[in-house]
């Protein structure tokens, strides 16, 4: 969570660029997060951390849905 916080605390134009390589690295830890929030957290820290993934997911839906990897992400976190 702790590396996530690093691209989102950054200016959210950064995702709408022509690099896509860094959207998709940012995807990559995102999905990675979900993973671990889904199959291995307990349900007390799934409390913790699912708003900040949510939130980090609705970053990236608003600014690279264009993007097909970013599109078929799930809105949300369970």
């Amino acid at each position: 969570m702790d590396v996530l916080k690093i691209p989102f605390n950054s200016s959210e134009c950064s995702f709408g660029t022509c690099f896509t390589v860094y959207n998709y690295q940012v995807f990559l830890l995102v999905k990675k997060a979900m993973s671990i929030l889904e199959k291995k957290l307990h349900e007390d820290l799934k409390i913790e951390y699912a708003p900040q993934i949510k939130k980090y997911l609705e970053i990236l839906h608003h600014s690279s849905s264009h993007l097909d990897y970013v599109y078929s992400m799930p809105k949300s976190v369970n």
